[in-house]
């Protein structure tokens, strides 16, 4: 995705003052249908798109796959 230098300059002092991770930062920026691990976190932490045992809530994941990692 790119942003302006003025937009991408506010996000990053904003990341920085709220101390958002890196990998978070990271999996913002890949795709919906992205399934890597980053991705799985950023999903489990940022909650449902919908009620959470609908197909889809999760993005690529499954309700048993976010409830499995949040157990680890």
């Amino acid at each position: 995705m790119t942003r302006t230098p003025a937009l991408q300059n506010l996000l990053d002092a904003f990341a920085e003052e709220f101390d958002i991770p890196q990998g978070f930062r990271d999996a913002s920026e890949h795709r919906y249908n992205c399934r890597c691990d980053k991705c799985l976190s950023w999903w489990a932490f940022m909650g449902p798109d919908g009620e959470p045992e609908e197909k889809g809530a999760w993005g690529p994941f499954t309700w048993e796959e976010i409830k499995e990692y949040k157990e680890d």
